[in-house]
Formats: structure tokens, sequence, C-alpha cells
């Protein structure tokens, strides 16, 4: 498949197209796409500190719900780590009874190391959280597939899903002019601006 203003694809390997597209260095990404793998939502949250990115799903997927989930693990997962670094350290102190003057050092550096943990927490998902929305279309289910960039766009009958990508049989239209690119942006509006 060339660069030229469009081109097609069919077979079992539609990722060697949307992959590229999905991890590309645009200001921003936009996805339509009724099934979301949980591994493909993971990348999203990863690579929405470095672009904006949109996504209309079917709520019977429930992939913003994934993505709400995984965000709020990844915020759990450093609070955890800094709670067990205090619990330990607490009872390191309680079980060799240390001189007060030590236990107040390491008290001090359990604190220094919690706090470190929680602003290197906060600096890295708020951005990530700041920078991807979910939406669901109500009332009717969103069976189209979209995925676009800057300078391109691909539409067809891919999920974004492991199977979607790597199994299935699918047929997908990359398109690299410019002005249909923008009519599928427009349109892709209309359905976010309605959901």
């Amino acid at each position: 498949m060339g660069h030229g203003e469009s081109s097609s694809y069919s077979g079992n390997e539609s990722y060697r197209y949307i992959d590229p597209l999905v991890s590309n260095d645009d200001r921003y990404l936009f996805i339509i796409s009724p099934f979301i793998s949980k591994n493909y939502i993971k990348k999203l949250v990863k690579m929405s500190s470095r672009k904006e990115i949109k996504v209309i799903t079917s709520k019977a997927a429930a992939s913003g719900e994934v993505a709400k989930d995984y965000i709020a693990k990844s915020h759990a997962k450093y609070l955890i780590y800094a709670a067990m670094i205090f619990v330990i350290l607490s009872l390191a102190l309680y079980f060799t009874k240390m001189m007060l003057l030590l236990s107040i050092v390491v008290y001090a550096a359990a604190l220094a190391i919690i706090i470190y943990v929680l602003i290197i927490s906060f600096n890295r998902y708020p951005k990530r959280r700041r920078h991807i929305e979910f939406k669901f279309v109500e009332g009717r289910f969103v069976h189209e597939k979209l995925y676009i960039g800057e300078e391109e766009a691909i539409t067809g009958s891919a999920n974004f899903t492991y199977s979607g990508l790597h199994k299935n049989i699918e047929h997908i239209e990359v398109v690299h002019d410019k002005k249909k690119i923008k009519e599928l942006t427009d349109h892709f509006y209309s359905v976010w601006n309605s959901a």
C-alpha cells in the first residue's frame, strides 16, 4: 500500500497500518471503535501524555470505564508503594528499638521517600488523564471504526482490539488526502458532540 491519496488493505494484519497511526508523533488521535481491548486502552493512556486523544466507543464494551479504572489503579499503585515503605520502616524501628535521634532521621527519610513517590505519581498521571477522553453515544450502538491523525485517517471494519487488528480478516481504507481527512474529522466531531 503506497502513500497516495488513499489505498485499501484486506487481511488479518490491519495492525500494520493502524498501530503506526496510533503511535506516531501527531498532536492528536481520534478513534471511533465499538470495542477496544484493555491492552490498547493502556497504550492510549500511556500515549496521552504527549498527544490529545478522543475516543468514541460502545457503552456495552465499557472501554471508557476500563480506562478510568486503569488510571485510578496507576495512582493507587504509587500510594500503596508509599504506604508499604512507611509500614516497613515503622516495623523496623519498632523491633530494633533504635535510639530516638536515629528514629527521627529514619522517619524523616521515610517521609521524604513518600513525598517523592507521590510527586512522581501526580506528575505523570494527571497529564495523561487531561489528554484522554472517552464518550459513549446514547440510545444507539456505534458500529463505525475510524482512526484519525493529522496526516492520515483509516476507516474500515477493524475494531481496536487484538482480534480486530491481528486475527480477523478486515478491510480498511487508508486516507492521506487532506480534504478527506478534514471531512472525517468533521464527522468525528459531529458524533462526539452528539454523544
